[in-house]
């Protein structure tokens, strides 16, 4: 695969990535989102005439944001560490199960870790 000759390093070997504050980042086009204020402030995310930029850029990281449920909870961290419902559509694709079966061994995993953590 041939890289364009905007993203070719000037040797020609591959990919430049030394790049300014945000510029590697804009170079992924919006896909990832920059972690400092300062960088959302570029022409590039605030683009008028892209304004699905703009919006992401103000939901993600300029507006006000709220954290999923395992940061609060150690429980559901640790059924999200474990991919629990990734398991019952892994065995189902995969394996053949029972979608009702699948979903009824990841309630019951649940269950067992909920049960290791205890509310004082």
């Amino acid at each position: 695969m041939t890289l364009p000759e905007v993203y070719q390093s000037p040797d020609g070997s591959g990919l430049a990535v030394e790049t300014s504050d945000g510029e590697f980042i804009e170079l992924g086009l919006g896909r990832w989102l920059p972690v400092m204020p300062a960088l959302a402030k570029s022409p590039f995310w605030q683009n008028p005439k892209d304004p699905h930029l703009k919006g992401y850029v103000t939901q993600g990281l300029l507006g006000p944001t709220i954290p999923d449920y395992y940061v609060f909870n150690l429980a559901m961290a640790d059924v999200r560490n474990q991919h629990v419902w990734s398991m019952p559509m892994i065995e189902v694709a995969r394996d053949g199960a029972k979608p009702e079966a699948a979903v009824d061994k990841a309630f019951k995993r649940i269950e067992e870790i909920f049960a290791k953590y205890t509310v004082a």
